[in-house]
């Protein structure tokens, strides 16, 4: 039989990605800039803009759960405006 695993991780998890799972996809490089840019125009971020898309099919397809649409940001400064 296969090896069991710990509980305990042998690495440290910041305290945002405690009870979180990574959900991913591969999409063509094309529109990516094009998201990116629509996150920026709405002062979020792309796991912001990920969580609201998730949530909208959610909605459309009748599925009760949510997502939080929680920053994904560790607080970090904004790079200065340039003028």
């Amino acid at each position: 039989m296969g090896a069991t695993l710990s509980a305990k991780k042998s690495y440290r998890v910041a305290k945002t990605r405690i009870g979180a799972r990574t959900i991913t996809g591969n999409f063509p490089a094309e529109p990516v800039p094009a998201f990116r840019v629509l996150a920026a125009a709405e002062e979020k971020d792309v796991q912001q803009l990920l969580a609201e898309a998730i949530n909208l099919l959610f909605e459309r397809k009748g599925v009760a759960a949510r997502v939080p649409a929680v920053s994904g940001r560790r607080g970090r400064a904004r790079a200065p405006e340039r003028k």
